[in-house]
């Protein structure tokens, strides 16, 4: 077994500290959750400094989209030395928004009292923007979808009445078959819109490789 040197180990750091750089945005917070560090990728996405990121909170990112139970519970988790995972939706410098997968892990001293916070984030933008959309595409979808289901059930029961005329029956079957043809055509629609988001998403994450 080939005995690491400390010149070895420092080869490693580095280059774990070159792919962090590259991929990762990190932070660490003092145990009051004030910023005494942030790498470049934090930097870059997050349209700050270094330096302006420095002595303050990540409140300097808050997109104002989560709840204060939201970070109510994430304060909670590691204050208990635990580390806490989510999806955030931060705000940069020009005022654009972004999503990052969250990891944050408490560093305690030989005490176990808790020293520091270091935050590790996955940028996540585009797969969070690609389920919003389709999730609202999905309930306008679904919305137009429930009014022939509506309009069918109103000519099932009318169908169902004793001695109806059969012109009446007729009638009522060709409007029925409109209302199938349009319920056929809204679920071609989603599947449509479901084929090009998924183009759209797989052409964002190529450009980025």
């Amino acid at each position: 077994m080939k005995v690491q040197t400390p010149r070895n180990r420092v080869k490693k750091l580095l280059a774990f500290e070159q792919a962090i750089d590259l991929n990762i945005l990190m932070s660490v917070t003092d145990k009051y959750g004030i910023i005494i560090a942030a790498n470049k990728k934090f930097c870059e996405i997050s349209q700050y400094e270094e330096h302006e990121l420095i002595g303050k909170s990540h409140n300097i990112i808050n997109s104002g989209y989560h709840p204060k139970s939201f970070f109510k519970d994430m304060w909670k988790t590691i204050l208990s030395r635990n580390a806490w995972q989510g999806e955030i939706k931060n705000k940069a410098k020009d005022g654009s928004y972004y999503w990052v997968d969250t990891v944050i892990v408490p560093i305690c001293d030989d005490d176990n009292m808790i020293e520091e916070f270091l935050s590790l984030r996955i940028l996540i933008t585009n797969r969070k923007e690609a389920e919003i959309a389709l999730t609202e595409t999905a309930f306008i979808i679904s919305h137009k979808i429930r009014q022939p289901y509506v309009n069918m059930q109103a000519l099932l029961t009318v169908l169902m009445l004793e001695d109806l005329p059969k012109e009446d029956i007729k009638r009522m079957a060709r409007l029925m078959q409109n209302e199938l043809e349009k319920i056929d055509e809204l679920t071609r629609q989603m599947a449509l819109d479901l084929h090009n988001y998924k183009i759209k998403i797989e052409a964002k994450q190529n450009k980025l490789l």
